[in-house]
């Protein structure tokens, strides 16, 4: 019944400007007369109608009638009357009122008709509006939409007296977006995206468990570049893993870090940020600190730290030695202050004697300095040791920032807006961290120490893969790769028998985006 209620209200409309033109009240007049209870409470649709006919030339503006709207008459070939909307009477329209009308002409693209439909509708609403019907006009923005459907040449359902009619408007109207949606849905479930659950902690801090991520299917023969985090499947299970080791390749794991044919990898910087963890952070003041060996001599203040054994994952059952790390020192310096920040391996006590980096920062710029045996605390112009990089005029005054870090065989350091990074080999030993100060005003200081992703072994590791102090390793088969998850301590991965090598006929895609919660949507690196 869809084209009846339509064309039946579209004929009456016709029929009432064959003998004589009329206006949208006088037409909404017949209306009534005509479909009356197939109008009620949907009369806002009726400047929809007079507007598809005026769109299809049966209908034309032949002037303005007594009450200053549009006045509309059979198109008989004639040119048609420009119109440019009410005159203003001095009075201002409802609020309500004035929203609709706007709204209305709002949907149509032509000025010269944008005018003609927001007289009208101002006009029908503020007729409603004083005898008490304002539902009859029927919801504003169904009407806007029909409106906007007609205005661009779209098929409408614009009057509906029926299930039937309804149903033909929601197929419509509504029909082709959703059928859209449904196969644009349909096809990235299966070529492009797919949705995954985290059902575990194995990849913490990358991912949580209950998170939500979108994987992207592979297409054979390709492979996920290393260190991408991949969905595969093992015996039914879906996995979600850290991709280590290519086919081929020869993977081994020693002191917290992958060495693949017997070299070192050294991981972008992207992933030492995403796998970046704090261990503490502390403030620097006279006052003792719990693991901290503190003295004052030769007019500056020490403090050292040993970081002992700490747990490398969340709820990890292995305590590891801080092997990589990063130390940020921070506070306000004064111009004859000097700094030293450093990182050190091995014996270390109150003098600090071992192997290690100091980066000093005092009036005469930042030195970099290599100690092997001496005195790692001591003045720039006492220490032992190689001079590795020496920058005059540092910063003189005001917030101070210096950064050690080594990381992955490479030694960084920050001071200001100088920075170098250089590949250093340091002895097997834990990570300590050393502060000195000779300072010209006592205030404190922040000191901040993360650390880098340290690779666990896994209490039943199989492969070959190799205790302590061994470099070679698992040789990862030929169409397989291997995967661990970040949280190592704590995952089932590559590592044990259970799992193994992964052919890569069973990957399913890498993970690029997690999409919930709200809070963690963003890339997953």
């Amino acid at each position: 019944m869809s084209a009846t209620t339509d064309d039946k209200a579209e004929a009456r409309l016709l029929d009432a400007v064959a003998r004589d033109p009329a206006d949208v009240l006088d037409l909404l007049s017949a209306l009534r007369t005509e479909l009356g209870t197939s109008l009620a409470r949907q009369e806002g649709a009726a400047h929809v109608l007079v507007h598809r006919l005026m769109r299809a030339g049966r209908l034309t503006v032949v002037g303005r009638s007594a009450r200053g709207l549009a006045l509309y008459a059979a198109n008989s070939g004639g040119r048609q009357a420009d119109f440019e909307g009410l005159a203003s009477d001095g009075t201002a329209a409802p609020k309500g009122v004035a929203r609709a009308a706007r709204s209305m002409a709002g949907a149509v693209r032509d000025p010269a008709d944008r005018g003609r439909v927001l007289s009208d509708v101002r006009a029908h609403l503020e007729s409603l509006d004083a005898s008490g019907a304002q539902g009859a006009f029927g919801r504003v923005k169904t009407t806007v939409d029909a409106l906007r459907r007609v205005d661009r040449g779209k098929r409408a359902v614009v009057l509906v007296a029926d299930g039937g009619e309804r149903l033909r408007r929601f197929l419509w109207h509504e029909g082709p977006w959703i059928l859209g949606a449904t196969i644009v849905f349909v096809v990235l479930k299966m070529f492009v995206v797919s949705p995954y659950k985290i059902p575990s902690e194995s990849m913490l801090p990358t991912l949580e468990r209950g998170d939500r991520v979108a994987v992207f299917p592979l297409f054979a023969p390709d492979i996920p570049d290393r260190w991408d985090v991949v969905v595969f499947v093992r015996d039914g299970v879906n996995y979600v893993k850290r991709l280590v080791g290519l086919p081929g390749e020869e993977i081994a794991l020693w002191q917290g870090d992958i060495y693949i044919d017997g070299a070192l990898q050294v991981k972008p910087a992207w992933l030492n940020e995403a796998l970046r963890s704090r261990v503490g952070r502390w403030t620097l003041g006279a006052q003792d600190l719990p693991g901290f060996a503190r003295e004052s001599r030769d007019g500056s203040t020490r403090w050292w730290w040993r970081t002992g054994q700490f747990e490398a994952h969340a709820g990890g059952p292995l305590p590891f030695g801080l092997h990589d790390g990063y130390a940020v020192l921070e506070g306000a310096r004064q111009s004859p202050d000097l700094w030293t920040l450093v990182l050190a391996f091995g014996p270390a006590g109150e003098r600090a004697e071992g192997f290690g980096w100091a980066l000093h920062l005092g009036p005469d710029g930042v030195e970099l300095r290599e100690v092997r045996g001496g005195d790692l605390t001591a003045r720039p112009e006492a220490a032992e040791g190689e001079g590795l990089v020496r920058v005059p005029a540092g910063p003189q005054a005001g917030g101070t920032r210096l950064e050690l870090a080594y990381i992955d065989g490479v030694l960084r350091a920050r001071a200001g807006s100088w920075h170098v990074e250089l590949p250093r080999e340091a002895p097997v030993g834990d990570l300590s961290v050393g502060v000195v100060r000779r300072a010209a005003v006592a205030t404190d200081l922040t000191l901040t120490l993360d650390r880098d992703q340290h690779w666990g072994y896994g209490g039943g590791a199989t492969h070959g893969v190799p205790v302590a102090g061994e470099r070679h390793g698992h040789r990862v088969g030929e169409g397989a790769v291997f995967f661990m998850g970040d949280n190592t301590t704590n995952s089932q991965d590559s590592r044990f028998a259970a799992v193994g090598d992964i052919p890569v006929d069973n990957l399913v895609g890498p993970v690029r985006v997690r999409i919930w919660p709200p809070s963690r949507v963003g890339r997953v690196r």
